[in-house]
């Protein structure tokens, strides 16, 4: 089931409530409204429905996610969970060194003289991956785990190799005590990055990763990577097709965001900021006419078009070395891949990006 949002709107203003399932997130100003809304819940669903609310400095423990509200900024993080998966994975990890990346530069390789793993071992691989697929927070593993929860079928000794380097890195991530943050009052423009590693799958498959922000100085709210489909001839395309994945998302956080934008007390939207380090996909959504060169590209893909052409979207152009993006197609060194980390989850700023009017 889709989250559902309901925006109860009375002669003092509105609240937001968010519903997925059985829990719900209010966003309210008024105590008293508020109040009244808990009343009709509990009216409804029955007097033991719990309710926790938020104070400044406090953490809120909610599914597994814990939430703390400071002065400049929100911070979610999921150590109790990171803890269990330590547990399952490494067993006793006292003595068990960690790492500074998630995986080497071999991920997607393949070891064609790994065995594969006995029914046992492939059933608590199994349980594994889905433990780390809970980690909704942890934005610096999305590559690995959704790469390992490929193989859930069928993996092999080389998997669950791969498997517990994850664990060690989240083992010195736990260290660190590295969350996720959220800057407050950061008002709204909505950012979108994108991004392609041509040819790095078996088979000629290409790796695409696609994230989006609230704002260009804020951590991402969602996040996707994986195989493009297909086989791409170059670069290029697969930057594009990479693009066109994105805008898919892209447009309906824009249409959301157009029928909040009232209650939130925000200005005007502006059109969606795309980060993009390919200049062709650029020119290509810019020129008047698809080239020559590009007609074999198939026709759904250039969605992209449109929606620059409809002022949707501004797509602008962002040097490798700070595209974001790139964590989730690339393996990468332990110094890029901490550049890139802070400026994921959001300890360091991506940099003014505004759209000019």
């Amino acid at each position: 089931m889709d989250t559902q949002v309901y925006i109860p709107v009375y002669a003092g203003g509105s609240e937001i409530l968010l519903m997925h399932v059985d829990d719900g997130l209010l966003f309210y100003r008024d105590d008293s409204m508020a109040a009244r809304i808990v009343d009709a819940m509990r009216a409804r669903y029955g007097p033991d429905m719990t309710v926790t609310y938020g104070t400044p400095g406090t953490p809120i423990c909610h599914a597994g996610h814990v939430f703390t509200l400071h002065d400049d900024h929100l911070e979610i993080h999921q150590r109790p969970h990171i803890e269990k998966c330590l547990e399952t994975i490494l067993g006793d990890h006292s003595n068990i060194r960690t790492r500074q990346t998630p995986s080497s530069k071999d991920l997607f390789h393949e070891d064609k003289t790994a065995t594969p793993l006995t029914k046992k071992e492939a059933d608590t691989y199994r349980t594994q991956v889905g433990m780390l697929l809970y980690l909704h927070t942890c934005f610096d593993i999305t590559k690995e785990v959704n790469w390992l929860a490929g193989f859930t079928q069928a993996p092999t000794t080389e998997h669950a190799q791969k498997l517990r380097k994850v664990a060690q890195y989240l083992k010195g991530r736990l260290t660190q005590r590295i969350a996720l943050r959220f800057p407050r009052n950061c008002g709204i423009q909505l950012t979108a990055w994108a991004d392609a590693a041509y040819r790095v799958h078996p088979e000629s498959r290409s790796q695409y990763g696609c994230m989006v922000a609230i704002h260009p100085n804020a951590a991402p709210f969602w996040v996707k990577c994986g195989k493009l489909p297909g086989v791409p001839v170059s670069s290029y395309e697969a930057e594009y097709i990479a693009a066109f994945k994105l805008m898919q998302r892209t447009e309906y956080f824009r249409q959301l965001l157009r029928e909040l934008a009232p209650f939130l007390g925000s200005p005007k939207l502006r059109p969606v900021l795309v980060r993009d380090d390919n200049e062709s996909v650029i020119k290509l959504t810019a020129a008047p006419d698809i080239p020559k060169r590009s007609r074999h590209i198939d026709v759904k893909y250039h969605y992209v078009r449109h929606l620059v052409k409809a002022r949707h979207i501004k797509l602008r152009y962002l040097q490798t070395d700070l595209m974001t993006a790139d964590i989730f197609t690339k393996t990468l060194g332990p110094k890029r891949f901490a550049f890139l980390r802070d400026r994921l989850l959001g300890y360091t700023t991506t940099g003014q990006d505004t759209i000019e009017d």
